[in-house]
């Protein structure tokens, strides 16, 4: 529930790798999918749309195989991921408010 904490303006930090180690992630995707690209490894672990929106970015590679990345080249990708900011552009406003701050009054 993002939208209980954030305010308009603010950034918000997403860490692709849940508090896992990004680099060791990468390393045992490199492992297991070394033919594929490190997006084609990636859409594993996440939505492909937003696997294509960071390769859009330059944040991961849509071409090569995951074989090829030196390993200090796979650290900085996971340095990456595991601090991708973004500043949203605002909500969809209460008509689709799930939750609002504070919430919602039952007194009479």
């Amino acid at each position: 529930q993002v939208s209980s904490y954030w305010r308009e303006g603010e950034r918000v930090a997403i860490d692709f790798f849940a508090g896992e180690y990004g680099a060791q992630a990468l390393k045992a995707l490199k492992e297991e999918f070394h033919m594929r690209s490190l997006a084609g490894a990636l859409d594993t672990r996440l939505p492909r749309r937003l696997v294509d929106y960071l390769a859009g970015r330059g944040l991961v590679q849509s071409g090569g195989r995951l074989a090829e990345p030196s390993h200090g080249e796979l650290e900085r990708v996971a340095a990456s991921l595991s601090a991708f900011a973004v500043t949203p552009s605002g909500t969809e406003g209460w008509p689709t408010a799930e939750v609002t701050a504070g919430g919602i009054g039952t007194d009479g």
